[in-house]
C-alpha cells in the first residue's frame, strides 16, 4: 500500500490488532501448568514486539518481522508488505497512542510451533490512551512465524476489529 493511501481508519485498525498482539505476552508468558512450553520462543518474540510497540521503538518493531513479512488488516487496502510499508503502518500507528498508555487483556489465546514454523491467533480487550481519550475495543490476531538461523521473526500477522459505533 503507497504512504499516500493509509487512511486514520487503516491506522486506527492496525493499532487495534497491534494492541492484541501484544496483549498475548503477559498471559502467554505466565502460561498454566501443562502449556505447551514449545511456544516460548513465540512468546519471547510477542513481548520483544510488545516492549518495541508500546516505547514506539520502530526498529526494535522491524525486528520481529521477515524482510518479506505481510501485515493485514480488516478492509480493504489494509495490506502492507515489505519492511517498508510495515516501517510506514507502524509510523502511523505510533500517531494513535501515548507510549506506555495501553493495557492488554487476554481473552484467548492458542498457537503450535512445527519445524521453522510457528501460528498463534488469539483474541483480546485492548485499552489505549491518547490525552485525556481512552479506548477500549476487542481484536481477534493471528500471525504465522518463521524460524531462519535460529531467529524467529513474524512473516505474515492478520488482525481484525470492529470500526465505528458498534465496536467492542
Amino acid at each position: 500500500m503507497s504512504e499516500s493511501l493509509i487512511s486514520r481508519r487503516e491506522a486506527t485498525a492496525a493499532l487495534t490488532m497491534l494492541g492484541a498482539l501484544a496483549a498475548v505476552a503477559p498471559t502467554a508468558a505466565e502460561a498454566a501448568p501443562g502449556a505447551d512450553s514449545a511456544m516460548a520462543p513465540i512468546r519471547s518474540l510477542v513481548r520483544a514486539h510488545n516492549k518495541a510497540f508500546t516505547e514506539q521503538d520502530l526498529n526494535g518493531v522491524l525486528a520481529c518481522f521477515t524482510d518479506r513479512a505481510t501485515l493485514m488488516g480488516t478492509g480493504p487496502g489494509e495490506l502492507w508488505t515489505g519492511a517498508g510499508e510495515i516501517a510506514d503502518a507502524y509510523r502511523h500507528f505510533f500517531l494513535g497512542f501515548d507510549a506506555g498508555r495501553q493495557k492488554f487483556e487476554d481473552l484467548w489465546h492458542e498457537g503450535h510451533i512445527s519445524g521453522d514454523t510457528a501460528w498463534l491467533m488469539a483474541v483480546s480487550k485492548v485499552t489505549m490512551n491518547k490525552g485525556s481519550k481512552k479506548d477500549v475495543f476487542g481484536v481477534n490476531l493471528s500471525l504465522v512465524c518463521r524460524n531462519s538461523g535460529g531467529k524467529w521473526q513474524f512473516s505474515t500477522m492478520h488482525f481484525s476489529n470492529l470500526t465505528g459505533p458498534a465496536r467492542g
